[in-house]
């Protein structure tokens, strides 16, 4: 690691083959999560690919505030007060003053979340002359455009927000939402989510344990609706000896927790945070997720592309991803009887789940792979950035 270049050096030599892309994204590396770990491989390919990307993040305490890591310039400028509506105020001023004072090392603008990441860059953007575009990653209830409708002020902000030259939408229920608070079509592009399918791969052998395990990733809360899940697993009892996998943390991890020790589900073991996730998935032959909404879940993706076959609910982007009965299973949302009885049939039917998980493979890897992904999005910036000229 060495230092990143001062932000007064004057770097505004553009080209408009390889514009200079700036990530806008509160959490980055070393930081664990879906969209930060997604954006890390991204950010990888560009800057091999010589687009200069630099991350602007928030402060870490123990983090230093520059660093160059695998040839990403990360940033971390960003401030907040952590307290109620203060934190959309303060990230979006403190990530605003953090893209003037960095101006002149980048052509283009990822928003690479949203609401509040995409509200600044919609506010300055337009005042540098930056071309903007927006990541959107989660829909439905809990998603990007839910939060500016409830939001104070939200009409105020969605002008903001409209003010990106692009809405990246990963499924046509995220394009259907953007519509819904006036995204002009002519602004809304589709880009899916995508997955490394070279670290992300089968195992080489066979494994008993891996056989009878079904792994959950995920952000323990409301969202990803785990409850829902461990009571399924009440209900599927302790067939064919299977156990279940929770990989992830987050608010409801103690209620889960006593749910577990209450119902003595002892076939339940909670992981935490897992830095080696291709591993991960090599140790279930079984992936679940019961979310009540989704974008295009990485985790998913990933569990695809390493073989597993997958069990989601019939929501947002999963139906885009998965095939009912052809590349997966999916299942009522929130429904624990109708996730319990599908779990039931694919524990005890291993080949089906070999079938469903290779034919999950062969889909990621020809529609989902990041190289390809990532190049569709090089495509995109430098149209922005010779849009801007």
């Amino acid at each position: 690691m060495t230092l990143a270049q001062p932000a007064d050096v004057n770097l505004d030599v553009t080209s408009a083959a390889k514009p200079r892309i700036a990530i806008c994204i509160s959490h980055f590396h070393p930081v664990v999560g879906g969209a930060e770990q997604y954006l890390l491989r991204l950010a990888r390919r560009w800057a091999q690919a010589g687009h200069e990307p630099i991350v602007i993040t928030r402060q870490q305490p123990k983090l230093p505030d520059s660093e160059i890591i695998d040839g990403i310039a990360i940033e971390r400028s960003i401030g907040v007060i952590d307290k109620g509506p203060l934190f959309g105020l303060s990230f979006v001023a403190s990530l605003a003053r953090s893209l003037i004072r960095f101006r002149h090392r980048y052509d283009v603008i990822l928003a690479g979340q949203a609401p509040w990441e995409a509200i600044a860059t919609g506010l300055v953007g337009p005042l540098l002359r930056k071309p903007s575009a927006v990541q959107i990653m989660n829909t439905g209830s809990f998603g990007d455009v839910a939060q500016l409708e409830r939001a104070k002020l939200g009409s105020m902000l969605q002008r903001f927000f409209r003010r990106n030259d692009r809405l990246l939408a990963i499924s046509e229920h995220a394009a259907e939402e953007l519509r819904r608070i006036g995204v002009p079509r002519s602004k809304i592009a589709f880009l899916s989510s995508s997955v490394d399918v070279e670290a992300f791969a089968p195992p080489t052998r066979s494994d008993p344990e891996r056989d009878r395990s079904v792994l959950f990733v995920g952000r323990l809360a409301d969202q990803k609706n785990p409850t829902c899940l461990l009571e399924a697993w009440r209900r599927l009892g302790q067939h064919h000896g299977a156990r279940l996998l929770l990989a992830g943390a987050g608010p409801l991890e103690g209620t889960l927790r006593d749910i577990v020790r209450d119902q003595k589900l002892e076939s339940v073991a909670f992981l935490g945070q897992v830095a080696d996730m291709p591993s991960l998935y090599r140790r279930a032959s079984l992936f679940v997720l019961p979310s009540l909404s989704e974008g295009c879940s990485n985790a998913l993706l990933e569990a695809m592309a390493c073989g597993l076959c997958p069990v989601v609910t019939d929501i947002g982007g999963n139906r885009d991803v998965v095939r009912d009965g052809d590349t997966g299973r999916l299942v009522r949302p929130n429904d624990a009887e109708h996730l319990a009885s599908v779990l039931g049939e694919l524990v005890g039917n291993p080949e089906e789940r070999r079938r469903l998980g290779t034919a999950a493979r062969d889909w990621v890897s020809a529609h989902r792979d990041i190289k390809i992904v990532a190049n569709e999005y090089a495509e995109l910036f430098r149209e922005l950035h010779v849009e801007q000229e």
